[in-house]
């Protein structure tokens, strides 16, 4: 995002001198307008012009070579504008690329995450019916053990009275 927000940056700055530079060239064009104007007017006014029609004559020629320059560092910098609007969508496009990566990432993390929950949840489920089974069965032995120990009391018991009444 950083790379894209800067790219946008460029691309910004570019497009404002593209736009300055289109404005000069506009002015440079209207000015080379007026002095093709006023260079016509000046060689129809005769040969008392003729000094001052090759004094526009040279504006013009000047005006002209202003007016390539112009234009070619225009192209240059259409060029770069170009350029830029083709490295910022290459970024952009990387780190969407990147972003649909991590996202999936996330997803397969989530799906697994899900998943072993599950699996633990399906353990602690059986562990605990593990244990009521084993609480059932430790409670039926004590039930047992409790029944037994009260056979044997009662015929300890009895075999003592026996005894008592034996004596």
């Amino acid at each position: 995002l950083t790379e894209l927000r800067s790219a946008s940056a460029e691309l910004k700055a570019l497009r404002a001198e593209l736009a300055s530079t289109q404005q000069l060239a506009a002015q440079h064009s209207e000015e080379a307008g007026r002095l093709r104007a006023a260079l016509n007017e000046s060689l129809s006014q005769g040969s008392a012009a003729g000094s001052a029609g090759a004094a526009a004559q040279a504006a013009l020629a000047e005006l002209q070579v202003t007016l390539r320059e112009r234009d070619a560092e225009l192209a240059r910098l259409s060029s770069q504008l170009e350029e830029a609007r083709s490295a910022a969508a290459s970024r952009a496009a990387e780190a969407d690329a990147r972003l649909r990566d991590e996202a999936a990432a996330l997803l397969a993390a989530r799906s697994e995450l899900g998943e072993a929950r599950g699996a633990a949840t399906t353990r602690a489920v059986e562990a605990d019916a593990r244990l009521r089974d084993e609480a059932a069965a430790l409670l039926a032995a004590r039930s047992e053990l409790g029944e037994a120990q009260q056979r044997d009391l009662h015929t300890a018991q009895a075999s003592q009275a026996a005894a008592d009444a034996e004596r």
